[in-house]
This record gives structure tokens, C-alpha cells and sequence, in this order.
């Protein structure tokens, strides 16, 4: 019994296999076709990326997720459009993520069961100093201000030549208000900035992960009911929260609150959409007006 129950398990692999093989044949085919029609307009990395796999290895990948036990559901869109009190309804814990006007979720928050025997806790990826510098000039929150002088850091790039160039944007954004938006705010994140790259305590956890109690979560996840942080959170790339939850002990979800597009660095931004691309499912939320360009 055991033999033919292995005997029906391998053919089942080869039909899928034959079946993966000769969807790929389609799809190659169709993929000449778009390419030749489109060659100057189409840009197809993602399905490139897919079609040069082969059959096994995609079947290889959906066995790794089938054994790790996880199903890792993505929270994404533009900032401010609700998904934190989602998640916190989700959970059944109104407070548990900050909620407010004002974008929250600055970094990839992911939220996940703790491995038995562990506590709840916070782990925190804090980037290195010169790539929290280089961040500030990438940032689509102070573009405007930054491309003045971006061009210039970047050709010989040095953490006091990047320190100094924030220092000449907020001097930009004080002197030119009416030339910004929100620039005094800005101004103010932007000195913080630079008050907790030189902060003692702070400073020693730059490259590395922070380790806290599940209590102070949202210190890393959001500003004060002041507006103050903003500078922290400018140092963190990473929030990783084990919390106990009947959502994840029974159900084995991980949830990853991805930042919106629109108000964050490249790296961030490219982690956003490479957990999209290896999420399992993907909760989009839309503002009631419409879709956005992103």
C-alpha cells in the first residue's frame, strides 16, 4: 500500500510537471510575441524572472511554502488609507498598530506568532549611518528639497558632506516656506534627524537589530502625539513584532504592513514590492474616491 501511495504521489508530480511544462511552451510563445510587437514600449521583468525558472524549481518554491506553515498576507497602498485600523480590527485589538491622520507605518512592520518557548517582542532593523544618510536624498518626502543638492552629495559621497547637505536643505525649507509645503514641519523632522544620528543610544544600534519589549512597539512605528520621532523613525528599515494572537497561533498568518508608496525612500520602496511579489495573498486598500497612480 505504501508502495502504490508513493507510486501515485511521483505520478502526480510528473503530470504537474507536464502540465507546468507545457504551460511554459504557451506562455514562451506568447511572450515572442508581445516582445516583438512591444519590444520599445513593454517592460516585463517580473514575467521574464518566471519564465526562465524551470518547472521544478517553481514546484520546489511551492513545497517550501507549503512546509514552512506560514501564509504571509501583505497590507498595501497609498499612506493614510486605513490599513493599520484594519490590521487592528483583524486582530481584535483597536490599539494594537498606531492609527491617525498622519502617515503611521514608516517602515515594513511584519507581525508573526513568536516561536514556542519565546516571548513577545519587538525586533528592530535599524540601517547603518551612511545608509540612513543616503535615504534622506532618495526620500519622496523631501524630494523637492533634496534634488538641489543631491547630485552634488552623491558624486563623492561622504557622511559630513551628507550631514552639511541636510543642514543647507533645512535651511532651504526655513528661508523658502513658500516654496514648500509643510516646510517648517519638514525642517523640524530633518534636525531631529541629525539629533538622533549623533544620540548616544542611537547611535550604537545603527546596523544592527534592537531588541525591546512588545510594549514600546510603537515607538518604532510611529511618531508622538506631538509629531516628534519622525527622526527616529528615519534610522529604522525593519519592524519585526512576535505577538501571540489567534490569528497567527491557530491559523499560521503572518501579516506584513507594508508602507504606501508614495511617501518613502527607494529601499523602502523596493522591499515593498518585493513583499508584494512573494506574499500569498495581498490585501490592496483603495480610497473611497478611486484608484491612485500607484
Amino acid at each position: 500500500m505504501r508502495e502504490k501511495t508513493r507510486f501515485i504521489q511521483m505520478a502526480d508530480t510528473l503530470n504537474i510537471e507536464g502540465e507546468m511544462k507545457s504551460l511554459h511552451e504557451v506562455l514562451s510563445k506568447l511572450y515572442d510575441i508581445v516582445v516583438a510587437d512591444h519590444r520599445d514600449e513593454i517592460i516585463c521583468t517580473g514575467f521574464t524572472n518566471f519564465m526562465n525558472t524551470s518547472p521544478k524549481a517553481r514546484l520546489d518554491e511551492v513545497a517550501k511554502k507549503l512546509r514552512r506553515q506560514v501564509y504571509n498576507v501583505g497590507f498595501a497602498g497609498i499612506f493614510s488609507v486605513g490599513k493599520s485600523t484594519l490590521i487592528n480590527a483583524l486582530l481584535d485589538e483597536p490599539e494594537f498598530l498606531p492609527e491617525a491622520l498622519e502617515p503611521c507605518t514608516m517602515s515594513i512592520t511584519l507581525i508573526g506568532n513568536p516561536d514556542a518557548g519565546t516571548p513577545e517582542r519587538v525586533e528592530v532593523k535599524y540601517y547603518t549611518k551612511e545608509q540612513a544618510l543616503r535615504n534622506i536624498f532618495d526620500n519622496f518626502r523631501y524630494r523637492d528639497v533634496a534634488s538641489k543638492v543631491k547630485e552634488q552629495v552623491m558624486q563623492s559621497f561622504s557622511a559630513e558632506a551628507a550631514e552639511n547637505a541636510i543642514k543647507e536643505m533645512i535651511r532651504d525649507l526655513k528661508e523658502n516656506q513658500g516654496e514648500y509645503q509643510n516646510a517648517l514641519q519638514r525642517a523640524e523632522e530633518l534636525e531631529e534627524f541629525l539629533e538622533y544620528l549623533h544620540n548616544s543610544d542611537v547611535s550604537r544600534r545603527l546596523g544592527t537589530v534592537w531588541v525591546d519589549n512588545i510594549e514600546n512597539a510603537s515607538t518604532y512605528l510611529t511618531r508622538d502625539k506631538n509629531l516628534k520621532g519622525m527622526g527616529h523613525l528615519l534610522l529604522i528599515e525593519q519592524v519585526t513584532v512576535f505577538k501571540d494572537n489567534p490569528l497567527f497561533t491557530r491559523h499560521g498568518v503572518r501579516i506584513i504592513d507594508l508602507p504606501g508608496t508614495d511617501d518613502v525612500n527607494e529601499r523602502q520602496r523596493q522591499l515593498t514590492y518585493q513583499y508584494l511579489s512573494e506574499a500569498d495573498a495581498v490585501v490592496l486598500m483603495i480610497q473611497p474616491r478611486g484608484f491612485e497612480a500607484e
